[in-house]
């Protein structure tokens, strides 16, 4: 199961879809069909739950990270990318001969 980090992402939708509405510049982004996907909210969210549990494995896990705050966000991106790529272990791969013994002119 992924680990998975919870917001009140519906609160922070509507504020957006409100914002959408009241400020001009916004207006472009809005569409009447976002009401009627967010009344669909509770299916939305039960098949993005499925879909976690059903793909994050153990040999590929899935982190959700929250994305309405961006400078958080980024971290979090880093800290899950620099974990996975210190797990690795990894090493420069050693020589095929003893380079001490070896003179370039």
């Amino acid at each position: 199961m992924p680990h998975i980090v919870k917001t009140p992402v519906r609160n922070e939708q509507t504020k957006r879809l409100k914002a959408r509405i009241e400020d001009k510049k916004k207006n472009w982004k809005f569409s009447s069909a976002d009401l009627v996907e967010r009344k669909l909210w509770s299916e939305y969210q039960e098949a993005y739950e499925d879909a976690l549990r059903e793909c994050s494995t153990q040999w590929a896990p899935w982190t959700v990270i929250p994305a309405d705050v961006k400078w958080a966000r980024d971290a979090m991106v880093a800290r899950v990318m620099v974990d996975a790529l210190e797990s690795l272990d990894l090493r420069y791969p050693k020589p095929q001969k003893d380079l001490d013994l070896i003179v370039v002119k």
